[in-house]
This record gives C-alpha cells, structure tokens and sequence, in this order.
C-alpha cells in the first residue's frame, strides 16, 4: 500500500497523492484531515508509469473543528492556541448565517482555531457554560474561557473580538 504524501497549498487546499486501487477508500478513511473535514475534490492529474496509477487530488477542507463531548477536553480545554467554540443549533436561523462566515474566517486566520459544538447533542456543555441563546461563542484562551459573545456578528467584529486574546 501506497504512502500518501501531502502538501498544503495555502491554508485551505491539499493535494493528495495516492494509487487508484484505494483512491475512494482512503478518500472516505481521510474524511477528517487534522480534524478538518473535506469539503470537496477534484482530480487534477493522473499519471501513470510501469503499471502503476497514480491520482493527484485538489480538496478544499473546512478548516472549523467539529467538537463534542467527548474530544471538547482535548480540542478545547487542552489547545495551546486561542480557540473560538460556536454554540450552535442546527434549527436556529442565525447559527446557519453565521456558519459561512466563521468558515471563511477559518480558511483565512492560522493564528486562531475555531470550533462548533452543537448544542442539542452537548447538552451538558451548554449547561455548563450557560448558553442560553444560540448562536454564542466562548472564545476560549489556554483552556479557560475568557470571553463570551451572543448573537450574530460579521467577520471583521468577529475577529477584532479573538485578535485582543492572540
């Protein structure tokens, strides 16, 4: 089995490179790279030499980590970096708007992590943390929360607020 070999370009591309005899799998093993999921690909070349297929792939990765209950300790708590975590509810109308814009807040910013935890699957994380309203975010420093933000704000706002804490 073919070694895959990464290379970033920018922040928010990758090309992979590996044999077509497990092109689909290691594309469905790889969902989540770095904990970042795999928005969309393309193939870009394909080249062969002595029998041996090789695919270069072009994948767009959101760059927004999916946290729960169960990683929120090691995602969160235990980051080094300054983290904002969106509290969020899939039914709730301004978490939707504001979804693309901490998206391409985070296919831009490398000096900052961002992270979602879906309320209605981490009730006890809400609780804990007293999310009343959605969407809120926590931005949270060398594990402690050190500020709270309520409702929907544009990414400049959004930024301004993480940047005092970097």
């Amino acid at each position: 089995m073919e070694k895959n070999e990464w290379k970033k370009i920018r922040k928010e591309k990758i090309i992979i490179k590996y044999s077509e005899k497990t092109r689909k799998q290691k594309l469905i093993e790889k969902n989540i790279l770095e904990n970042k999921l795999i928005k969309n690909y393309k193939i870009l070349k394909k080249s062969e030499k002595k029998g041996e297929h090789k695919y270069f792939i072009c994948a767009n990765i959101i760059m927004i980590k999916h946290v729960n209950k169960t990683n929120f300790e090691g995602e969160v708590l235990n980051s080094q970096k300054t983290i904002l975590v969106d509290f969020f509810a899939t039914w709730c109308g301004p978490c939707q708007m504001l979804g693309p814009i901490l998206e391409k807040i985070g296919n831009s910013r490398a000096d900052f992590d961002i992270a979602k935890i879906d309320i209605d699957d981490a009730q006890e994380l809400a609780i804990k943390y007293g999310i009343e309203v959605v969407p809120t975010m926590i931005i949270f420093k060398q594990g402690r929360p050190v500020e709270t933000i309520t409702g929907l704000l544009n990414a400049e706002e959004i930024v301004s607020k993480v940047s005092k804490y970097i």
